[in-house]
């Protein structure tokens, strides 16, 4: 069962949503750079600002669940379709943005669908 948010030994809190979030905009920026694509980096925006400012809104949470679920479906299309035949940064996109995505989907959606 994943916590709803983790107490450091300082008193202070976090939630799960935050570095899921970073470590996702973190690979997205990477693997942009890095196949030269800036429009694909406009794709950690949601991932940016839900580090920034973990969601605590209904509509900001789904809107993020939604970029969360987008991402994953992505990575899952493309590992289907080329498996392992990719340069390092597609691989990074899929193979750690994926279940870093797929992650974050259960965090928000525990949140919001959670009686």
């Amino acid at each position: 069962m994943m916590p709803q948010s983790i107490t450091w030994s300082g008193g202070r809190t976090v939630e799960p949503v935050r570095p899921l979030a970073a470590g996702l905009s973190l690979v997205v920026v990477v693997s942009a750079a890095a196949v030269q694509a800036p429009g694909l980096a406009l794709l950690a925006v949601p991932f940016v600002i839900g580090a920034a400012a973990p969601p605590h809104r209904r509509s900001t949470t789904v809107a993020l669940w939604l970029a969360a679920m987008l991402f994953a479906g992505i990575g899952v299309a493309f590992v289907a379709a080329t498996g392992f035949e990719a340069g390092w940064s597609d691989l990074l996109f899929a193979f750690a943005g994926t279940p870093l995505a797929a992650a974050l989907s259960v965090v928000l959606g525990r949140r919001l669908f959670r009686p």
